[in-house]
């Protein structure tokens, strides 16, 4: 009887993006760096991996410009079509998640490439979220009035799908 050698299949995603984090205030030594790797559409999975940030919850969002000339400011508001949620920074101010999100395109009208990632002071309200039925992608006003300032930020771009 013969010995049938089987192999996993190992897919692989269909576009990879990401950003390199930077603290708004230069004095801060926030950094690090977030991953999007997209499967089919609507399958993204997501990495994040930051140091340096304030101990507590944080809403993560993407914003609508991929613009950094001012800092975090420029990069305008929520893009509301794309959610992240919130990241909890552990005792020693790092971050480390992954996670899948249903919520993210890397392109087409709510894609995120090319807009900027944003890690914002406060948490979310996880009940605040907007209704993904309206097709407009500027965000509403009440959830960037809670999640206070904006401290840390970089700018989506695709990657090297190779490495």
């Amino acid at each position: 009887m013969g010995l049938i050698k089987l192999y996993q299949f190992q897919p692989e995603p269909s576009w990879k993006a990401g950003a390199t984090l930077v603290a708004d205030n230069p004095e801060q030594q926030i950094m690090g760096t977030i991953s999007f790797k997209q499967w089919a559409p609507g399958h993204v999975e997501t990495a994040i991996n930051a140091t340096g940030l304030p101990v507590g919850k944080h809403a993560v969002h993407v914003h609508a410009f991929g613009d950094m000339r001012e800092g975090c400011k420029s990069t305008g508001p929520h893009f509301r079509s794309s959610i992240i949620g919130n990241i909890e920074v552990k005792d020693d101010g790092n971050a480390m998640i992954d996670f899948h999100s249903p919520y993210i395109n890397l392109f087409g009208f709510a894609g995120i490439v090319g807009r900027a990632i944003v890690i914002h002071e406060k948490p979310s309200e996880i009940y605040r979220f907007p209704d993904l039925s309206i097709n407009n992608p500027v965000s509403f006003q009440g959830e960037e009035d809670t999640v206070g300032a904006r401290i840390a930020c970089g700018i989506i771009t695709i990657l090297d799908n190779v490495s």
